[in-house]
């Protein structure tokens, strides 16, 4: 989350220790020797969801279902 702020306000923050699973997941990239990190979150992957207890999938289903939808 502090990535996502930092890169909307174009400030610098320290590497994260996390940085190698961030861009694993496709959360932040390599650009020209920055760090991209986007502003919004993608869907969790299917291995991800299987990997779920069938409560915590409906719920998150339902959360997707709630979202705001981009205009």
């Amino acid at each position: 989350m502090r990535l996502a702020v930092a890169a909307q306000r174009g400030r610098s923050l320290p590497r994260p220790t996390s940085l190698s699973l961030l861009s694993r997941e496709g959360l932040v990239s390599w650009s020209r020797g920055q760090l991209l990190a986007g502003i919004s979150i993608p869907p969790l992957p299917n291995r991800h969801l299987r990997q779920m207890a069938p409560s915590l999938r409906r719920e998150h289903q339902q959360a997707l279902v709630d979202l705001p939808t981009a205009r």
